[in-house]
């Protein structure tokens, strides 16, 4: 990692050198768009490719979820959308079948349950705007999925989503 610093900065100024720390602004207080970029890639196997469906899954599962809960004027904020863990320990034996059956749902469609093997098999590493678009290519199929078996479920009276029948 390389930082420019000043003279003055690193004796006077903010005595980094006597303090031993150099300040790094964090990634809002930059002011060069490039600053901070990261070039992040995904590579695996079918167990890594497997494990992002189920990750994206979960994901949306919660927001679905959230949705469903809060009325049409509250505002799902960025800090809700996360990545959940694998560690189911605070779920309920409940929720733990549910994910269980949106995701088994989901894997019997023949393209996303090829699809990890697919990925699997590339030479080259997948970047952001290349796992945006599997993203938005599977997604329709995801709110299927969870929506079918809440309607199964009975956690919701009407399915409407895709190819959702019921």
């Amino acid at each position: 990692m390389y930082r420019f610093r000043t003279i003055a900065s690193i004796l006077d100024k903010h005595n980094e050198l006597e303090k031993q720390e150099i300040y790094f602004s964090n990634p809002d207080e930059l002011n060069d768009p490039m600053e901070g970029y990261k070039d992040v890639f995904w590579k695996g196997d079918k167990i890594v490719w497997k494990n992002f469906i189920i990750n994206y899954v979960k994901s949306t599962e919660h927001i679905f979820g959230l949705v469903l809960l809060l009325n049409s004027k509250t505002k799902i904020t960025d800090a809700e959308i996360r990545v959940l863990s694998h560690a189911p320990s605070y779920r309920s034996p409940h929720y733990i079948a549910l994910i269980r059956e949106i995701i088994d749902k989901l894997f019997e469609i023949v393209f996303i349950k090829e699809l990890p093997d697919h990925l699997a098999k590339r030479t080259k590493p997948v970047r952001r705007y290349e796992l945006i678009s599997y993203t938005e290519m599977i997604h329709p199929f995801v709110i299927n999925s969870i929506s079918e078996i809440y309607f199964k479920w009975k956690m919701i009276t009407k399915c409407r989503k895709f190819i959702c029948r019921g």
